[in-house]
């Protein structure tokens, strides 16, 4: 785990997603504390997705039921996908994160540009915060309207004759579910949070560039200083363009994989539409 001092550099928009995946044992230098918890998270999920997979067999050509059990599944798998790929790479989403502390502190460039990046930052967070409430109060309601109606909260049932388990799924699905509700959310408001913060770092250095072009040069003394302030931008520049190579590599398979996995389920939707 990275020490307070380095924590309270990380900018607000990303941090707040950070600390909450951090629940997880995700970003800790104790490798069995990374690894141990998101395990046991994906071979519930895992567990789930075959158990679905089996409903199939006595599924009959009802082609809603169909399409609800392939939503489970398709949507499990990308919930299994997203914790494998982050708990994989966690090594290289914890030197995204330690990038962020070379930032820009936008305080340092007038008032005019702070108070526009802390209402950039504070509407990110308020998103951010958003996205929280309802995903898991989506989270929550999925799984209290079924058991009220003592069913399974995702997917179907087919295999009556299997109580054991029908209990082992039903336990599985509600330790899962909010589980990796959380997760996902985490996940992609850290996924805003940087493109935010690439955003920000760009304007910061416009506005800063507009200022050294609107400068005098007369003074020999303020030439050098100018040219030096030019030198620390082309420095940023270069790390700005970093951060962005090293977050499109680090989200790009994650990104692949949703894409993949939503056009089949965009599908099952439309015809479950029109039959």
């Amino acid at each position: 785990m990275m020490d307070q001092a380095l924590i309270a550099k990380i900018p607000e928009s990303v941090r707040l997603p950070f600390l909450n995946l951090t629940k997880f044992g995700l970003f800790s230098t104790n490798k069995f504390k990374a690894y141990i918890p998101m395990t046991i998270l994906s071979l519930i999920v895992a567990n789930i997705i075959f158990v679905a997979i089996l409903q199939f067999i006595n599924v009959k050509r009802d082609i809603s039921d169909i399409v609800r059990n392939l939503e489970d599944i398709l949507a499990l798998s990308l919930v299994l996908v997203r914790i494998v790929i982050v708990t994989y790479c966690n090594e290289d989403f914890t030197r995204l994160i330690q990038m962020t502390k070379l930032f820009w502190d936008p305080s340092k460039f007038g008032k005019q540009t702070e108070v526009e990046i802390i209402s950039m930052r504070r509407f990110t967070s308020q998103l951010q915060r958003l996205f929280f409430v309802t995903g898991l109060i989506a989270a929550v309601l999925i799984l209290i309207f079924p058991l009220l109606h003592n069913t399974i909260p995702l997917g179907i049932w087919t295999l009556k004759d299997h109580a054991k388990l029908y209990l082992c799924l039903m336990i599985g699905q509600v330790i899962a579910i909010p589980f990796s509700a959380f997760f996902v959310i985490c996940l992609d408001c850290m996924y805003l949070g940087f493109c935010t913060e690439i955003v920000i770092q760009f304007r910061i250095l416009s506005q800063y560039l507009q200022v050294l072009k609107a400068e005098s040069n007369t003074v020999k003394e303020m030439e050098i200083n100018r040219l030096n302030k030019i030198k620390s931008c082309v420095s940023h520049h270069r790390l700005i363009l970093w951060f962005v190579k090293e977050f499109r590599q680090t989200f790009s398979l994650l990104l692949l994989f949703e894409f993949v996995l939503d056009g089949p389920l965009i599908c099952a939707e439309l015809l479950a539409v029109f039959e």
